[in-house]
């Protein structure tokens, strides 16, 4: 699973216990029980630090559910680690909708 380095550190650091995926079949690729890496390495080849500055976080999948988008709440998005930024005026709802 590939996250920006951001939600990466977060689940590092237990700020993220939740996240979404867009899966457009009825058949979601992962599984409950699952154990999987969660990286910010891109899939394509770069010649540019190429072997270097990558984290890899071990996560395990505890449940898989339908949601639709307008079921995010405040609380909801800080689950998926966003926190609010109030000299910005942005919640952490709208962050999460923002990345």
């Amino acid at each position: 699973m590939r996250f920006k380095t951001q939600l990466l550190e977060a689940i590092r650091d237990d700020r993220k216990t939740v996240t979404r995926r867009l899966v457009r079949t009825e058949n979601c690729p992962y599984k409950v029980g699952g154990k999987y890496v969660a990286t910010n390495r891109p899939r394509y080849k770069m010649s540019v630090n190429a072997d270097g500055g990558w984290l890899r976080v071990p996560i395990k999948i505890l449940s898989i559910r339908k949601e639709l988008l307008s079921w995010m709440t405040e609380s909801k998005a800080r689950l998926e680690g966003m926190e609010p930024l109030a000299e910005e005026g942005l919640s952490a709802l709208s962050r999460f909708l923002i990345l």
